[in-house]
């Protein structure tokens, strides 16, 4: 079953029958519907999507694990946000210790050789940026994935990245700034 824009109403439904009945259908739609912003987040943090695949199967193990919790939407959210962006972080960690980062990285970073000369402009303004990204730590892109590009609140965000509110705001601030 595709699962479009669903409604409060339909995410509160799957939330009860998984809280009440432990009917994996349900946790399992849910995880559906949150599949591509899971997966965004997680191409995001890592650059390639590979990668972003299999750290999203491997928060989704971590959620379907969960024995309580889901009390609402939004904790949901945040518990899925949280694995795929713990998970990632996790992979970062991994990689930069067996030195495979950097190789990845460089791949993902190659600009063609030959831009058509009406995209010119554009690509150098996502170089660039990808530049600048890559400076940043894998913590730092976690948190401007979620804040930025996500819309994710800070209160949220802070949950997920295990961070003090104030603390996530200071240096979402300070990155904002660089």
């Amino acid at each position: 079953m595709m699962i479009e824009i669903e409604s409060k109403s339909w995410v509160s439904g799957c939330l009860a029958r998984w809280r009440e009945a432990r009917d994996p259908e349900a946790l399992g739609q849910l995880l559906k519907w949150q599949r591509v912003r899971a997966y965004s987040i997680a191409r995001r943090i890592l650059g390639n999507g590979e990668d972003a695949e299999d750290v999203v199967q491997q928060a989704f193990l971590k959620v379907l694990s969960r024995e309580r919790g889901f009390e609402n939407e939004e904790a949901f959210r945040v518990t899925v946000y949280r694995a795929v962006v713990q998970c990632a972080l996790d992979l970062v960690r991994a990689r930069r210790s067996r030195s495979d980062r950097e190789e990845s990285m460089n791949d993902f970073n190659q600009i063609p050789e030959h831009t058509p000369r009406n995209l010119a402009e554009q690509a150098e303004a996502q170089r660039l940026l990808q530049d600048e990204l890559d400076r940043l730590d894998a913590a730092d892109r976690a948190m401007l994935a979620l804040c930025v590009q996500e819309g994710v609140d800070l209160t949220a965000s802070a949950t997920i990245l295990g961070t003090p509110r104030e603390t996530l705001r200071d240096r979402l601030a300070r990155t904002l700034t660089m």
